[in-house]
């Protein structure tokens, strides 16, 4: 497993909750206890100052500092100001240092400790930080003067750093759980926002969302249609390739108004109504398409629509293909080409005065063609096969191919299970190929290029069969032929065969084909291609028997 899958997106936002709220309380308490420090210092170095000099200017301090017996009448003062002011030392020095007052009695009369006291004795007033005999403090030095403005001293005035320091920690003991609490509800908070940012993401995790987007791109490169999404405010916010090869897109149009864009839409109609509108015909430039617009609604309300459209031409060309209209116009253009034919030759034996020729070709041609809309007629009840068959006939003589249709041959009508014009599809597919596959076996002479078709109602069903002379169907194309898209054509859909299996299958019937040689058959042909067709009479299929060979009966 992937670094970047290790940990679900829960648990990452979390724990990145939790590392932001340490470190914002981490730096916060640390922030807090260096200006509570430096404000505790800087504040008790005002406040020594000011009792510094207060003291200074008491007259008994400054009437007996340096003189016999002065430390009996300045200790006293020392430490009532000491008590009130709530400094830990209040000292009175003479010039030489000596002090004159101490909180502790027995260092009166020795020398200050701390060797900062020099600039006060010169006159000088200041704040130090300085190791006394009672440890580090923070102290002011204040000179002494006496009446006659000459100095006989200096006051020092006090706070132990180690006091200061036992007060701050008391202090940061209420923040510190001040700060825990705030943790505590921090953690609470970064499990809801995990818990709601999971929900927000449909419970997917970020590797989850890139593979579906990865995915959602490839499928809308992919469609052969064009789509077209806008917001509820009707700004573009996605068009896939084929929209912008239909639209002529060169800039990319995401972000820009729908109707700015493309000023025939009708998405903003779409928005404002939230009704969807199916199979609409417009014009895009010069294109006419074939349109669905539907808006997209979440929780009832209507935050977008999505529009997919495709060339009006395209549409039309596969409905041809798939409904069977090409196949019966062409079958229609053969018969006029083959009238024609037939009227120009009578025309030329008229004109040549061979009025018995004449009469024997229109004899000949009508009794052929009676004789075999005469027998489809009859023997094929289901007029729409009937009908391709005839046309069909028609078709395979234009292309030198024989088309034979089985004497024994009879179908009264379709099963229950398929639509007519479904069997009219499958069948004008077949045979389309059959035909096909016999004009072009090059090594057959004209009487060897044959298709033949058998239309049977049997004890199991419906049977149909379609065979055809040539070369017979690779194994790499058997394979695959049944399979949407794969065609050998090269203006082929591929959907011929893949179409006529869908469709058989659908209605619970099986299709299947096999080579067949004319040493089985004791037919005049090396080997046929047969197709076979065969729908279920009632539920289920019955033992179908295998194919029979078709040559011989025509």
């Amino acid at each position: 497993m992937k670094m970047g899958r290790s940990l679900l997106l829960q648990d990452r936002v979390f724990l990145l909750a939790v590392v932001v709220i340490v470190f914002a309380i981490a730096t916060a308490g640390s922030i807090s206890t260096w200006t509570m420090k430096s404000e505790l210092e800087n504040r008790s170095a005002e406040c020594a100052v000011s009792i510094a000099r207060t003291f200074a200017l008491m007259e008994p301090v400054r009437e007996n500092l340096g003189k016999a017996g002065g430390a009996s009448v300045i200790q006293p003062i020392a430490e009532s100001v000491s008590f009130a002011s709530g400094a830990q030392f209040v000292v009175a020095i003479d010039m030489n240092g000596i002090r004159y007052s101490h909180p502790l009695p027995d260092r009166i009369g020795k020398h200050v400790a701390g060797g900062d006291e020099g600039p006060a004795l010169a006159g000088e007033e200041y704040v130090s930080r300085a190791n006394g005999t009672m440890g580090p403090s923070i102290r002011a030095l204040v000179p002494i003067y006496d009446k006659s403005d000459r100095q006989v001293g200096a006051a020092v005035v006090g706070y132990l750093v180690n006091d200061m320091s036992r007060e701050v920690r008391a202090t940061l003991k209420k923040m510190y759980a001040a700060l825990l609490v705030s943790l505590a509800v921090g953690m609470i908070g970064s499990i809801v926002l995990a818990r709601n940012v999971k929900k927000a993401m449909f419970g997917m995790e970020p590797f989850e969302i890139a593979s579906l987007l990865e995915q959602q791109d490839a499928i809308l490169s992919s469609v052969r249609e064009g789509i077209i999404a806008v917001n509820a405010d009707g700004d573009i916010t996605l068009v896939n390739d084929e929209a912008r090869r239909i639209l002529s897109m060169e800039e990319d149009m995401t972000g820009a108004s729908v109707a700015e864009a493309i000023p025939t839409t009708r998405l903003p109609e779409v928005l404002a109504t939230g009704q969807p509108q199916y199979d609409r015909e417009q014009i895009l430039g010069r294109t006419l398409i074939v349109t669905n617009r539907v808006p997209v609604i979440v929780n009832g309300k209507v935050i977008g629509a999505v529009a997919s459209f495709r060339d009006n031409a395209e549409v039309k060309k596969l409905a041809e293909e798939l409904t069977g209209v090409r196949k019966y116009v062409e079958a229609l253009r053969v018969q006029s080409h083959e009238f024609k034919n037939t009227l120009h030759a009578v025309a030329g034996m008229i004109q040549m005065e061979r009025y018995d020729d004449a009469l024997d070709c229109i004899m000949q041609v009508s009794e052929s063609r009676d004789k075999l809309i005469n027998f489809a007629s009859s023997r094929i009840r289901v007029v729409p096969l009937a009908a391709l068959l005839i046309s069909k006939a028609g078709a395979a003589r234009e292309q030198g191919v024989d088309f034979c249709i089985a004497p024994d041959s009879r179908l009264d009508e379709v099963p229950g299970c398929i639509d007519v014009h479904d069997v009219v599809t499958a069948v004008g597919n077949l045979l389309d190929n059959a035909m096909e596959a016999a004009a072009s076996d090059a090594g057959s002479g004209a009487g060897r290029r044959r298709v033949y078709v058998a239309l049977r109602q049997a004890e199991d069903g419906t049977r149909i069969e379609v065979a055809n002379t040539g070369p017979a169907i690779p194994d790499d194309v058997a394979q695959r032929m049944w399979v949407h898209g794969f065609t050998t054509k090269p203006d082929g859909h591929g959907i011929g065969l893949a179409l006529v299996k869908d469709r058989v299958e659908a209605a619970g019937g099986r299709i299947w084909y096999e080579r067949e040689t004319g040493s089985e058959t004791g037919s005049p042909v090396e080997g046929l291609t047969v197709f076979c067709i065969v729908f279920p009479k009632e539920d289920g299929y019955g033992r179908t028997a295998r194919a029979q060979s078709l040559v011989g009966r025509g």
